[in-house]
Order: structure tokens, then C-alpha cells, then sequence
């Protein structure tokens, strides 16, 4: 089961079907913290809040410039 859908399995279990975290913890091979986590990230966004975020970096810095990459290749 992917993260999206195992996230909000976790929550579906403990407010759907009443299961307590520490159950559905084991049951899915996490922390008891870490069902807290998802149900609060869940009741503060949504499901939004629980789908995987991305961890590319926001910037890459060694990077060739634009300017410097379109020279390059007229120069070729």
C-alpha cells in the first residue's frame, strides 16, 4: 500500500472504525507517535495534508545558467 492510501487508511481506522492508534500502529508497523502525526496533519489540512511531500530541493545550485547553457550550445 502506497503512503497517500496507507495514510489515510491510519486515519479511517481510528476515526471510522474506532480503533485506537496504538492498535493500528501495530497493524501497520509504525509508532503510536506517528498515527498522532497523520491524524493531526489530517484534522489540520486534510488529505492533502497527509500525501507524501516532495523531497527534491527547491533550487540547484550548480546548475548552468541559462544564458551560459544557450552560449554553449551556439558555440557547438
Amino acid at each position: 500500500m502506497n503512503s497517500p492510501n496507507r495514510n489515510l487508511a491510519i486515519v479511517r481506522a481510528v476515526r471510522d472504525q474506532g480503533a485506537t492508534p496504538t492498535n493500528v500502529a501495530k497493524r501497520f508497523g509504525i509508532s503510536r507517535q506517528r498515527v498522532h502525526q497523520i491524524l493531526n496533519a489530517y484534522d489540520a489540512g486534510g488529505a492533502d495534508a497527509i500525501a507524501p511531500k516532495s523531497r527534491a530541493p527547491h533550487t540547484h545550485p550548480h546548475a548552468v545558467p541559462e544564458a551560459l547553457r544557450n552560449e554553449i550550445i551556439d558555440i557547438r
